[in-house]
This record gives C-alpha cells, sequence and structure tokens, in this order.
C-alpha cells in the first residue's frame, strides 16, 4: 500500500511539473518572440552607438537593455503594457511613433510585445521548440549544422 501511495504522490507531483511546463509553453519567449522583432525593426538606432541609443540611452540588443529603459526612465512595467513606454511608442500614443521614419510595425508584431509585457516581460525559453523552426532561425543567426546528424558521432 507504500508503494501505491508513494507512486500516486510522484503522478500527482509530476502532474504538477507537466502543467507548470504546459503554462510555459503558451507564453511569449523574449529571445524566441520579441528578439526577432527588435532586430529587424529596432536595433538599427537602438544600439550602442546608434541614433536612438545616443538619444535616449535604450539598448534593444538585450534583455538587460530593454529592461534598463532609457536614461529618462523604464521602458516596459512588467504586466503592464498599456503604462509601459514602449508600447505608448510603438502605438504611436505619444508625441513621437516608433521605429521613427519608418512604417508603423505589423499589427501582430505589436501585440506580440503587449502579450510578452502582459505576461510579465519575462526572459525564459519557449520549452515547445520546433525543430524546423530552429533550424532556420540558427541559419538566419549564421549557424548552420547541415541536415545530416550522421556528421557528429560521439565514439
Amino acid at each position: 500500500m507504500a508503494i501505491v501511495g508513494l507512486s500516486l504522490a510522484a503522478i500527482f507531483a509530476l502532474g504538477g511539473s507537466y502543467a507548470s511546463a504546459q503554462q510555459q509553453r503558451n507564453q511569449m519567449s523574449f529571445s524566441e518572440d520579441i528578439t526577432p522583432i527588435f532586430r529587424g525593426n529596432c536595433v538599427s538606432c537602438h544600439q550602442p552607438g546608434g541614433e536612438g541609443y545616443q538619444a535616449s540611452g535604450l539598448d534593444l540588443t538585450s534583455y538587460d537593455g530593454v529592461m534598463k529603459g532609457t536614461k529618462f526612465g523604464p521602458m516596459v512595467v512588467p504586466g503592464k503594457p498599456d503604462l509601459s513606454n514602449l508600447m505608448v511608442l510603438i502605438k504611436g500614443q505619444g508625441q513621437i511613433r516608433m521605429p521613427k521614419g519608418h512604417k508603423p510595425l505589423p499589427e501582430e508584431l505589436v501585440d506580440n510585445i503587449w502579450k510578452w509585457i502582459f505576461e510579465g516581460a519575462k526572459n525564459i525559453p519557449r520549452l515547445n521548440r520546433n525543430p524546423a523552426e530552429e533550424a532556420s532561425q540558427n541559419r538566419e543567426f549564421g549557424f548552420d549544422w547541415g541536415d545530416d546528424s550522421s556528421e557528429f558521432s560521439f565514439s
């Protein structure tokens, strides 16, 4: 009977871990969902040496840079996208709209940033990585491991 009780306890404990992992899979990932948006639309100006960085101090090349904010204050209020200056600027609700001098971000990308901030603006990896998507991102970032897994040996 003790073994059955222990087994049930283990199943419930694993169930809790599974539920937590399942919830994490549905959250936005800074590295996988937000960084590509910033890289494609923002970092040409908002990186050290860039015009936007010089004007504001905002570095969008890293999670720490985003969370540090600008020399004028924070850009992201975790859990509160409507109070986050980043969203105000992206939506053009302030005196300027970002990206400055370019077309507004597509609504889907704006929604992703909003959702990421709403979820707490965390820097967590997504657990449900798609191998094809991962390979595509590796090539995008300059890594090409090839398609033949037999190239790697542990002997």
